[in-house]
């Protein structure tokens, strides 16, 4: 005899495939569902939608990239402009402080040619020379505190030029002419000091070197001014007191 065939119904089929998933690995589920979305995502690329999204979005890479490196130029160019700003601020202060030194020592000479020609006003006016000076320190701003010598503390901007107006208050044909040419003397050389540390400080590795050129430029102008002062002063005296040699 021939066996009897057996017919499964679909709701045996389900009953199967149920439990088939329920005894699968949680590895063999983890695989299904990637073969699953792989398959999902190949139909998705050959769409017409995602030919479109292509369409669209490859112009953009171009763009975004001009973008981008617009930005980087953009900030190597404040970057540059800010270091600019700061190297022409340094030139100006010292330009600045360079032009009240040279003022300083046009009025000391000045000062000591009124003193050794009793108050001869040929060769100009003081009060034009004194108007040269208060021009550059207006020009130059507030000054910063300067360190003279012989001094335990620094004389800030305000004492300065309250120095300044005092001692051109006293001077006539009988002012000593050491006491007057050494106040300048020691202003200047406050002066000097200080540019010298605004180079030290200047951040720039090219610019220093010509402010110290500068500076010294302007300190060899101040030894050729203390030795022509130093000369009226023997010409007119016939001796020079031994602390002005130290100068």
């Amino acid at each position: 005899m021939y066996p009897l065939p057996t017919f499964r119904s679909k709701t045996g089929a389900s009953s199967d495939v149920d439990f088939t998933m329920n005894n699968a690995s949680p590895r063999q589920l983890k695989s299904a569902d990637n073969a699953s979305c792989r398959s999902r995502f190949r139909r998705w690329c050959r769409s017409r939608r995602c030919q479109l999204w292509r369409l669209l979005l490859l112009p953009f890479i171009p763009i975004l990239a001009l973008i981008v490196q617009t930005t980087l130029s953009l900030r190597n160019s404040l970057t540059n402009g800010v270091e600019v700003a700061d190297v022409e601020e340094q030139v100006s202060r010292a330009t600045e402080l360079g032009k009240l030194v040279t003022r300083l020592q046009q009025e000391r000479s000045e000062v000591a040619f009124f003193i050794f020609t009793n108050g001869s006003t040929l060769r100009s006016n003081l009060t034009q020379r004194f108007a040269g000076t208060d021009s550059a320190v207006q020009q130059m701003g507030e000054l910063p505190p300067l360190t003279f010598k012989n001094r335990p503390e620094p004389v800030d901007g305000q004492v300065f030029l309250d120095e300044l107006a005092d001692l051109r208050a006293k001077i006539n044909p009988g002012t000593s002419m050491t006491e007057a040419v050494e106040w300048y003397t020691n202003a200047n050389a406050a002066l000097l000091t200080h540019l010298t540390k605004e180079i030290k400080d200047t951040d720039s590795s090219t610019i220093w070197r010509y402010l110290v050129g500068f500076k010294n430029l302007l300190r060899s102008i101040e030894c050729k001014g203390i030795a022509s002062v130093l000369g009226i002063n023997y010409f007119a005296r016939g001796y020079l007191q031994p602390r002005a040699h130290e100068k």
